[in-house]
């Protein structure tokens, strides 16, 4: 199919996810030049997530790119409360706007559709998800690692919603719009990242440890609508 017949690809994919939630110097993002002001707390720090994908299966449109493993890492902008959740969700959280600062896929069509989305997107090797932690590989023997503690909240089904744009946005912009639906979920749990890759900097800074919370999936679901440019 050639995408660029159509102006929004639907996307689907379904798989296991690691959400790596953390807090980070706001002088680590002086390179960004959109015009969304990201919230900040007491310490001048913004809201980052680390997403890490396992996918049993990605669709774009009617192309099944198949299995494979994606790393997104973005900035978290504004909460928006909105009504009509499912009906049996044991969460619904708020939908959520966010920038999209780096990716990384190990499908290269998965790399080729991010790419037309305006999505920067590198190389990965390999996700591992375990019950107590992670790791997400990359081609230069580079690794985020990540160990879980504590218990979290266990939840059987999260509705979430995002709204996830590109660092040169326009004023207007739709954005790209996420529907997922997490499954067997455990949520909050307490954990300490060691990024060991140059991969995502300057936003990771190589050598650190990082404080997180983490959300675990046990089954993610998710519909996307992506806005080419």
């Amino acid at each position: 199919m050639d995408i660029s017949e159509n102006r929004v690809v639907s996307s689907h994919k379904t798989g296991a996810e690691n959400i790596i939630m953390m807090r980070l110097p706001t002088d680590r993002f002086q390179t960004i030049t959109s015009f969304y002001d990201p919230p900040t707390d007491k310490k001048s720090r913004f809201t980052v997530a680390l997403l890490a994908q396992s996918c049993n299966r990605v669709i774009f449109d009617n192309d099944n790119t198949g299995p494979g493993y994606e790393v997104h890492l973005w900035l978290q902008l504004a909460s928006i409360d909105e009504k009509n959740p499912i009906q049996d969700a044991d969460l619904k959280l708020p939908t959520t706007q966010w920038l999209s600062l780096a990716c990384a896929a190990e499908n290269p069509s998965v790399q080729h559709y991010m790419q037309s989305f305006g999505i920067q997107t590198q190389n990965l090797k390999k996700i591992i998800l375990q019950e107590q932690g992670g790791s997400i590989l990359f081609p230069d023997n580079g690794s985020i690692d990540w160990k879980i503690s504590g218990s979290g909240k266990k939840l059987h089904k999260v509705d979430v919603k995002h709204v996830l744009f590109n660092t040169d946005a326009k004023p207007g912009s739709t954005g790209h719009h996420i529907k997922a639906i997490l499954t067997d979920a455990v949520m909050e749990q307490y954990g300490k990242v060691h990024i060991q890759t140059a991969a995502f900097e300057p936003f990771l800074i190589k050598g650190e440890k990082i404080t997180a919370f983490i959300h675990r999936t046990g089954k993610l679901e998710a519909d996307i609508l992506w806005q080419l440019l």
